[in-house]
């Protein structure tokens, strides 16, 4: 039991060997409870109701919805003002201490540290408004590195204690965005939960290309694979796609291996060799109609209990899912206007049944306003002009959205080893699953600015 107990101590994360960058306006605390009402990676800042600090925790906030880096934060990190201290009188000594301390603390952000049981803070002091933006840069950049260390040590828990379930905990930590299942230099890797680098094979099983970093392959042991395809193609069909097998591994290699050129120069011969165009037709109609053998359905229904899925913060009022037919659900976490253009694609897929077509969202302002402030309850003018019309970024911000459509589609879809085709939509692409797969609940199809979208039947 001794030896247990000193392991398990050993696998929570040493913070004090981390060096800071806020280390001369703010401090780690550690408290024996959390205070209720304060969310993690939220920076509070107390204002006293001052004008001019309400309206610069109003202007971070608004820099924050701009922010094309918030995209890469493994928490949705955010700022609040706290008029007055009510929410801090739970820990009338920490409260006390905050207010006593010369010059006293108006700072207070809470951490994720999923590796203990005691709650951790970052204290900070601040007497120049003007500099409150920077203070918040450099807040956020500790607390990732805060929540790093502590995902990884609470993984290396969850091995002693539950290997059975120390996957799942892993891809609960990671957000299922690290492309390793065990990082380097002992430390993970967050690149975000909009990553837009995401592999090719979500096919081949459970996030197989987020759980294996494939080696390069020389150009000698690619012919050789190559000579051993049609070995390296039947073993992939009589696998049950439970883990990652190394004929999934070989077939990897080989793709990444082969120029663009080679791939169809190889799908020309191929086709060429098949005698029988039946046998050809079939494959080229499995492939391309995805949607007739796709097992899931999507769901938009309203907010999360406690606004939070899977222990993450959840934004807006809707979210939407992937279901299979046992109810297991796979949370499509999109960015906000990615979230409404995926949203705009199932409503016209809903609304053209007989023919998949792509949405112009650049004709469709007011399909896009009006699902933008349905869900977030926000600026969706704004939100749009940035996305369509800003000169700053030109179509850049819209290709970015489809790509984070694809990325998080590609995800969800591996761990029901479905094909994500059917999901994705991109500028080019439209959405193929069937309408009847498509579930959007009846009151947010009755909200007045929704029901307009909608083509009676």
């Amino acid at each position: 039991m001794v030896i247990l107990q000193k392991l398990y101590r050993s696998m929570i994360a040493d913070l004090n060997i981390l060096q800071f960058d806020s280390h001369f306006f703010a401090k780690l605390i550690c408290r024996e409870r959390a205070i209720k009402g304060l969310l993690d990676g939220t920076l509070y800042i107390l204002t006293g109701n001052r004008c001019e600090w309400n309206d610069a925790v109003l202007k971070v906030q608004e820099s924050i919805k701009q922010s094309r880096v918030r995209a890469l934060w493994h928490l949705p990190y955010s700022i609040e003002a706290l008029t007055d201290l009510s929410s801090l009188e739970s820990d009338e000594r920490l409260l006390e201490y905050m207010e006593n301390t010369e010059p006293s603390y108006n700072m207070i952000m809470p951490l994720y540290t999923p590796d203990r049981s005691y709650k951790c803070y970052f204290l900070g002091r601040l007497s120049e408004v003007e500099h409150l933006e920077a203070a918040f840069g450099f807040l956020i950049v500790d607390a990732q590195t805060v929540c790093d260390e502590c995902s990884f040590a609470a993984f290396a828990t969850s091995i002693e204690t539950a290997p059975e379930n120390a996957k799942q905990v892993w891809m609960r930590l990671i957000d299922y965005n690290s492309r390793n299942m065990l990082p380097s230099g002992g430390q993970i890797s967050f690149r975000g939960k909009y990553n837009t680098t995401v592999g090719e094979y979500t096919f081949l099983g459970k996030g197989f290309e987020k759980m294996i970093s494939v080696p390069k392959i020389e150009y000698a042991d690619l012919i050789d694979s190559l000579n051993k395809f049609p070995d390296t193609v039947e073993a992939i069909s009589k696998s049950t796609n439970n883990s990652t097998s190394d004929v999934q591994m070989e077939y990897v290699k080989i793709c990444q291996g082969l120029s663009a050129v080679d791939k169809n120069e190889l799908i020309l011969e191929l086709s060429k060799r098949i005698k029988d165009k039946r046998i050809l037709a079939e494959a080229i109609d499995a492939v391309i109609n995805k949607a007739k053998t796709s097992r899931l359905k999507i769901q938009l229904i309203g907010k999360a209990s406690g606004g939070k899925i899977d222990g993450r913060r959840m934004h807006g009022d809707w979210s939407t899912y992937l279901v299979d037919k046992n109810g297991n659900k796979q949370w499509l976490d999109f960015e906000p206007a990615a979230h409404v253009i995926y949203i705009m694609n199932l409503i016209n897929r809903i609304n053209n049944p007989d023919t998949p077509s792509i949405v112009d969202v650049c004709k469709q302002e007011e399909a896009f306003v009006s699902i933008y402030n349905a869900i977030y309850d926000g600026d969706g003018k704004e939100q749009y002009r940035r996305l369509v019309t800003d000169e700053r970024y030109g179509t850049k911000r819209l290709t970015e959205c489809y790509k984070i459509i694809a990325n998080c589609v590609n995800i969800q879809c591996s761990f029901f080893n479905e094909s994500p085709s059917p999901y994705i939509t991109t500028l080019d692409k439209p959405l193929t699953i069937d309408p009847k797969s498509i579930e959007i609940s009846e009151k947010f199809k009755d909200i007045s600015s929704i029901k307009k979208l909608f083509i009676e039947k």
